[in-house]
């Protein structure tokens, strides 16, 4: 803006001096080049003004799209809380924010939010739930312990026992035992896939009773093969990529230009990414779903058949790309 008004104002100058000295009249080309220039000046500030405009309202849309079916915490107080925990990922008490580990993990979140805003709205989202506090940790060893050295975060969903309850929990390794990303997304996807199934864990009900006794409405494959179509909407609203493509993401991170598939709603369609049943992308989502389940149905975590249930927790983030 500064650049505008300063070409203005040279040209106010101008005006002034001729005002003055009227036997030194403005020529033709002058008054041509100043009013080029204003109409450059004034569209460049109409264009600038009309982006602001349709990026408020997608904003806007994006916000009403995930909130419908969210009850607000009425305190306007964060549900997200940052713990400590044991080796058995037990929580003992609140950490301190000021702690090494911590705020490299605050400075991280940070600049997600600002990156992509599919994970600003999923952490706002968090922030707002009633009654569903989502407790986040820093703990390799827990990480190690309860989900047996395979992964790079957990997420645990909360107990129905209010005298046991502390929510739901994730556990993060350090910062910098992530791979430094630049333009790659292993901690990008290990943060937002957590946070997203605490989400999960909210919108359908699920908790460490229902899933133990086998009943949870969705089974674990369920939620992870839900959870990695999120984060590839997750990584590329923040112009990431993967380093390296697991087995079961190849046929979601790798374009695809054939119609249909959820390749290419996630790499090439504008607009809404939702899947809706028996929409253009139903087929394909339902053939991922067997897809995964098949090439995971070995590994006892992934335990659980797959159905064809509307991913809604995807389809509530699915609108909102930068």
């Amino acid at each position: 803006m500064q650049k505008y008004k300063s070409q203005s104002n040279d040209y106010e100058h101008e005006e002034d001096y001729n005002h003055e000295n009227q036997h030194q009249p403005i020529s033709q080309k002058s008054k041509e080049q100043y009013l080029a220039n204003d109409r450059r000046v004034n569209g460049e500030r109409l264009n600038k003004l009309k982006e602001e405009l349709l990026s408020f309202q997608k904003q806007k849309q994006s916000n009403q799209s995930i909130n419908k079916n969210i009850k607000q915490n009425p305190d306007n107080e964060s549900n997200i809380k940052f713990v400590l925990v044991d080796n058995n990922a037990r929580i003992i008490g609140s950490a301190d924010l000021n702690e090494k580990h911590y705020k490299e993990l605050l400075t991280v979140i940070h600049n997600y939010r600002n990156e992509s805003i599919v994970f600003d709205n999923l952490y706002t989202t968090l922030e707002n739930l009633q009654d569903f506090e989502v407790n986040i940790a820093i703990n390799i060893d827990a990480i190690l312990n309860v989900t047996e050295g395979q992964g790079n975060a957990m997420a645990r969903a909360p107990y129905e026992d209010k005298k046991s309850n502390n929510g739901g929990l994730v556990v993060f390794k350090p910062m910098n035992n992530y791979e430094d990303e630049g333009f790659l997304s292993e901690r990008l996807m290990a943060i937002g896939e957590e946070l997203f199934h605490q989400y999960q864990f909210y919108l359908y009900g699920i908790t460490q009773e229902n899933k133990k006794a086998g009943t949870s409405p969705r089974s674990t494959a369920e939620i992870e093969a839900e959870a990695k179509i999120f984060d590839m909407l997750l990584i590329n609203s923040a112009d990431k990529q993967l380093s390296l493509i697991p087995d079961y993401m190849v046929e979601l991170a790798i374009p695809s230009m054939e119609k249909g598939s959820l390749s290419y709603l996630l790499n090439f369609h504008d607009g809404d990414k939702s899947i809706k049943k028996n929409g253009d992308y139903w087929i394909s989502f339902e053939n991922y779903l067997k897809s995964f389940y098949n090439k995971n149905k070995d590994n006892p975590f992934y335990k659980g058949n797959v159905s064809s249930k509307v991913p809604k927790a995807y389809n509530n983030f699915a609108n909102n790309e930068k």
